[in-house]
């Protein structure tokens, strides 16, 4: 088993929070612009984009969790989500 060191493990979880956040950006991009898609939900989305403008997939994460499970939706965005 090869070992990191601290800086190197640290650079790698920053480099895949960089890929994560793309990725989410870009799904989040395909979703509102896609043209079947009722305002409440593309609003629900934006307002998660604009809660957390620099973290995409806890947004994402936000969104998809707000939509499947209606009580997480009336929690406080200030909780952690596990």
């Amino acid at each position: 088993m090869e070992w990191k060191t601290q800086n190197e493990d640290q650079q790698a979880r920053a480099l895949t929070a960089a890929i994560v956040g793309e990725q989410a950006r870009d799904i989040m991009r395909e979703v509102l612009d896609d043209e079947t898609l009722d305002d409440a939900t593309r609003d629900a989305l934006a307002g998660k984009m604009a809660e957390h403008p620099t973290d995409p997939a806890r947004a994402l994460l936000e969104h998809f969790l707000s939509a499947r499970l209606p009580q997480f939706a009336q929690q406080e965005s200030t909780q952690p989500v596990a």
